[in-house]
Formats: C-alpha cells, sequence, structure tokens
C-alpha cells in the first residue's frame, strides 16, 4: 500500500464511529415507530419516522454553518442524537395522528408507504421546522454554533456550581 497504508484504518473509523450518531438516530427512530405502530390505531412507516429524525438531527446540528465538520456526526453527538430521534418520533407521530395534517390521497394500487409519505407531508413539514427553528434560536439568541459544544459546556457548568468534594479533584476539559 505505500505510505498511506495507515488510512485503511482512517477509512474504517470514519465509516463507523464518525457517523455512530446518525445510525443512533436512524434506529432509535425506527424502533420507537415499530413499537409506536403494535399500540396505536394509526400506522406510520418506520422508514418516514426514521427519515424525519434524520433531517431534523442534520437540521439542529448545523450542517450548514461555517465550521461544521463530518466528525459532529461522530461519537460526540450520540447524546443529542438519542434526544432528537425520541423528541422529533414522539412530535411526528402525534402530528400524524391528527386528522386535519393528513392528506387523504387515494392511489389506487400504489405501494402503502407511498400513501403513508403522502399523508404524512404536512406533519413531517411542521416536525423538521420545528428543530430549524430551535437551531435559528440557538443561533441566533444565544450565539450557539456547535449543539454539542453548547449541551456539554452548560452540564460542567451545571457541576462546576455542585459544592462536592467529589467535583473539585476533576478537572474538565
Amino acid at each position: 500500500f505505500g505510505n498511506q497504508w495507515d488510512n485503511i484504518f482512517l477509512y474504517i473509523r470514519d465509516g463507523t464511529f464518525n457517523i455512530m450518531s446518525l445510525v443512533m438516530v436512524l434506529c432509535i427512530s425506527y424502533s420507537y415507530a415499530v413499537e409506536a405502530n403494535e399500540s396505536s390505531s394509526h400506522k406510520v412507516s418506520p422508514i418516514i419516522v426514521s427519515s424525519i429524525s434524520l433531517c431534523s438531527f442534520i437540521e439542529i446540528s448545523g450542517i450548514s454553518k461555517v465550521g461544521f465538520s463530518i466528525a459532529n456526526f461522530g461519537v460526540t453527538s450520540v447524546f443529542i442524537a438519542i434526544i432528537v430521534a425520541v423528541t422529533s418520533s414522539i412530535l411526528f407521530l402525534k402530528l400524524s395522528s391528527i386528522k386535519t395534517l393528513r392528506i387523504n390521497a387515494f392511489t389506487e394500487g400504489a405501494n402503502p408507504v407511498f400513501n403513508y409519505a403522502i399523508s404524512s407531508i404536512y406533519p413531517a413539514a411542521i416536525t423538521i421546522a420545528g428543530f430549524a427553528i430551535i437551531s435559528q434560536v440557538l443561533t441566533a439568541f444565544l450565539g450557539v454554533s456547535d449543539i454539542q459544544s453548547f449541551v456539554s459546556n452548560s452540564f460542567v457548568n451545571m457541576l462546576l456550581k455542585i459544592n462536592s468534594p467529589f467535583w473539585s479533584g476533576i478537572i474538565f476539559i
């Protein structure tokens, strides 16, 4: 392989750990949709729920902001990925169960997923727009360009305010 033989290991890392939060969003939202379909009379395709959650996560992670790196989808964003996956799945399923927000498309012979997708346009748009608004509010009013850093710094500041001998010996980066 020459001088570049070590790049193989970097590619393996990039294909696994650097996209871990994306995989988490897809798996959590898909599983949540499957569980919700078992206990609800209103059925929604888990693929659609996963897609909406992925769009919401990408929206809030700031992919279009200056300084974004693919490493932002790595292990450090798993906590945010879990929160977004659960929140967006719940919100989308609640919105899609409202009859006035569903488009009733009767396409004979079409795949049921296509009918679910058509009837889910408004709930999907509202869910993704909600996360876009949250991202914009965080950026405009709080100056947050990286949600992961914001959450991490918030937890560190919260823990530093606790007067405990346990926390005094720990150095936070």
